[in-house]
């Protein structure tokens, strides 16, 4: 998405702390929502930003909220792509990965797979899931090479303890009824994770005034990857309509 947004915004691509080119610490640090979300808000004051757009996917998607929840004043617009809102519940779908990671011996060889390049184009199908049948091979090659670049930096540690984050985050349920930015999010009905995200839509819907909801009937998990182009032209508008509305 970033060369649409980068038209008309200046972007920030945060990789995580235990992701991409991230340090991965193995002690004093749980992965937790929280802690994602106070590091960011630490990066936007060094760098003295008056307020930022959030744009998050999946486990971003709920440091987005976390982040416009507890610091309010850092924070403007709000995207989120089947992020959760904070709730513990019992809607995850299963994760064999967690069970491969928690062992140190088979966890350690799990990882060594994955950052060996063999398995690029397995975990691509996985991620795509429902998807990757109607893709075209240029956008299959694309794929594979995004996923090949996030698996080369794979940590057992650090994907381990993400893969539990709600399990371990904080409830802040109660603070994201305190948001009142504007929230666009977006899911997608064939994803693995619909029933987590109806249940958030259900909740947003009951407590904040300034929801926005869309799906995609064909839409999986990952609709950043599959419809980069649909996705950010809906965040450009989304944001263009709240510009609006805040100067009048």
């Amino acid at each position: 998405m970033i060369p649409t947004l980068s038209k008309h915004y200046k972007l920030m691509a945060i990789d995580y702390l235990g992701a991409g080119d991230s340090d991965k610490p193995r002690s004093k640090f749980g992965y937790t929502i929280e802690e994602q979300a106070d590091l960011i808000a630490s990066m936007i004051d060094k760098l003295q930003i008056h307020k930022a757009h959030l744009v998050g996917v999946s486990y971003g998607g709920g440091i987005a909220l976390n982040l416009a929840a507890r610091y309010r004043d850092r924070v403007g617009d709000i995207v989120c792509i089947e992020g959760n809102g904070g709730m513990k519940h019992d809607k995850m779908p299963y994760r064999p990965m967690e069970a491969f990671l928690k062992w140190p011996v088979i966890g350690h060889m799990t990882v060594g797979i994955i950052r060996s390049g063999l398995v690029d184009k397995l975990v691509a199908k996985l991620v795509m899931g429902k998807a990757w049948p109607l893709m075209g091979q240029e956008d299959r090659r694309e794929i594979i090479d995004i996923i090949s670049q996030n698996n080369k930096t794979a940590s057992r540690i650090s994907w381990y303890h993400i893969s539990r984050t709600l399990e371990t985050s904080k409830d802040f349920a109660e603070d994201t009824k305190t948001i009142r930015s504007p929230i666009l999010y977006l899911y997608g009905e064939k994803s693995g994770y619909r029933e987590m995200a109806e249940v958030n839509i259900g909740f947003f819907k009951n407590h904040l005034p300034n929801v926005e909801i869309v799906s995609f009937k064909d839409g999986i998990h990952d609709l950043e990857l599959q419809k980069p182009e649909e996705v950010a032209t809906l965040i450009l508008e989304f944001l263009k309509k709240n510009r609006k509305s805040e100067q009048n």
